[in-house]
């Protein structure tokens, strides 16, 4: 089997487990995760969208995508006080957090209460942040292309996820080009991740 840690789509591949990313409102076949994504913090209506997270904390394995974005949404200030009500639904509810970073490395990690219940998407592949990151026991995931920018061995792989995100791509694909990177069989690389899958999510 195959897991894909992290992606916006809904469609059935063969041998591949998907941990599918929605938003507030919005189900999806389990496993799934919901969160108010960085980008939409200025919406009118987050404290509904907050509500309703609450109200299915059940049905979720994990609260994501979350996080701070430097780019893009409101301002950072108001994405911290929505990031750290959503690190406190997950917390109540014991799920874990799929964060999304954009120039907010630092910040992120002095706000999250549980790192080592944290998936990292599309982790920053620069050594300085990555080892930061992985440091505080933090879950690291990379789309094909972040793996072209990445030291395998700074990446533990025990702490390591693979992610197809938005980008369309294959994950069968990703995982073999992940297998020549580590220089490791695809078949422990995919024991590897399933083990990381299931202590991550459940």
């Amino acid at each position: 089997m195959y897991y894909d840690f992290h992606t916006h789509s809904r469609e059935p591949v063969p041998e591949v487990v998907k941990m599918v990313c929605v938003k507030p409102g919005e189900t999806a076949p389990a496993p799934y995760s919901c969160g108010i994504h960085p980008w939409d913090t200025a919406a009118p209506d987050i404290d509904a969208q907050l509500q309703w997270l609450g109200e299915h904390a059940g049905e979720l394995a994990a609260v994501g995508e979350i996080g701070l974005d430097r780019l893009r949404g409101a301002s950072l200030d108001r994405q911290i006080v929505i990031l750290r009500r959503q690190l406190d639904l997950a917390l109540l509810h014991k799920l874990p957090v799929i964060a999304h970073d954009v120039r907010c490395s630092a910040e992120i990690l002095a706000i999250l209460k549980e790192p080592a219940r944290a998936l990292w998407h599309k982790a920053p592949t620069g050594a300085n942040k990555l080892c930061r990151i992985i440091d505080s026991g933090a879950t690291v995931s990379f789309g094909g292309r972040d793996l072209q920018h990445l030291d395998p061995a700074l990446v533990p792989l025990t702490q390591l996820g693979l992610e197809t995100d938005d980008s369309g791509d294959d994950i069968r694909e990703t995982y073999q080009a992940a297998a020549k990177l580590w220089q490791i069989p695809l078949t422990q690389l995919q024991e590897q991740l399933a083990a990381n899958f299931r202590r991550l999510f459940g």
